[in-house]
């Protein structure tokens, strides 16, 4: 429906349905940093993506390994993979009562670096 407002477009300069729009303004600003960080669409994706993830594989550098291939159609460099697993254990070991497992977590933070959301 036109008229229906999506409430994560409107934090991404989303046109007026009803008027014509030759060109869409652009802009940069925190809300949509947090708006990404922060919706339920984002928090669901990351954890359908670690899901499918974890479901493929068991160990954790192979899980880490696979969602760099997802998110960034790459592997990770050895700095990012050391990373990644420091932080896997790290949130293993201290946030069990949290809804996000910590592969959602890093799923999502993945999907929120500029690599993922800005074109070069």
């Amino acid at each position: 429906r036109r008229n229906l407002r999506y409430p994560l477009f409107e934090v991404f300069d989303r046109p007026d349905t009803n008027a014509s729009c030759d060109q869409r303004t652009r802009s940069t600003v925190a809300p949509q940093a947090l708006a990404l960080l922060n919706s339920e669409l984002s928090a669901t994706l990351s954890a359908k993506l670690a899901a499918r993830i974890a479901a493929a594989h068991s160990q954790p550098s192979d899980q880490i390994a696979a969602v760099f291939r997802q998110v960034f159609a790459r592997p990770p460099s050895a700095e990012e993979a050391a990373w990644c697993e420091r932080f896997l254990h790290g949130e293993a070991a201290t946030n069990t009562t949290e809804t996000m497992s910590p592969l959602a977590e890093l799923c999502l933070a993945l999907l929120n670096s500029n690599e993922f959301v800005y074109v070069d």
